[in-house]
């Protein structure tokens, strides 16, 4: 009896984490290191305007820019949508349909910024994430992958472990929301722009 009395929350315990791709989310210790050279915006300031002027400008449909490459001034003045996410999360996959209903719904907004990150967590790639999305045209929002050091990556300045999760920035690059896509409050996009 004592045996079926552990074993059940146990159980209920790694159902419920596995729902949220949380805990195995860590970076993959076994995985190459990112290059220490790139350079990107201080760790204090995920939003900041500090990357070189020079940068990319934002991802095309279909295409993933790496981090490293992408002008975070392109935030300055913008309500940004950020998804953080892995090819290999379940929950991650199953809110992109309503990430694509967000950027078809803001993105003629000249004051709207998406990024859709992937964290390059587990073995996700530039070469998988391209997979993925060959294999799902419908998804027609700016996607990257964040090969920044792991100190300068969008979901270590904003303390995530777990994904999916959605970070809003103000027009300011003030953090307005960090957490479960699902859970992101009704009408705080709309408000952030209004102001």
């Amino acid at each position: 009896m004592l045996k079926k009395a552990v074993v059940l929350p146990v159980l209920v315990l790694t159902a419920l984490a596995a729902l949220t791709c949380g805990g195995a989310a860590a970076p993959d210790k076994t995985a190459p290191a990112k290059p220490a050279a790139v350079t990107s915006a201080p760790a204090a300031a995920p939003a900041a305007a500090t990357a070189t002027p020079a940068a990319a400008a934002p991802a095309a449909a279909g295409t993933v820019t790496p981090m490293s490459a992408y002008d975070l001034g392109r935030l300055k003045g913008k309500v940004t949508f950020v998804e953080l996410w892995g090819v290999w999360c379940g929950p991650c996959i199953m809110s992109m349909p309503h990430v694509q209903e967000l950027y078809e719904k803001y993105q003629g907004n000249p004051s709207f910024n998406m990024m859709v990150v992937n964290t390059g967590w587990r073995s996700d790639n530039v070469e998988r994430v391209k997979a993925w999305l060959g294999k799902n045209p419908k998804y027609t929002f700016p996607v990257y992958f964040d090969d920044r050091p792991q100190d300068k990556q969008f979901a270590t300045q904003n303390q995530v472990n777990s994904i999916p999760r959605s970070i809003i920035m103000d027009k300011k690059g003030q953090v307005k929301y960090n957490g479960h896509p699902a859970k992101v409050p009704a009408g705080l996009l709309d408000k952030l722009l209004a102001e």
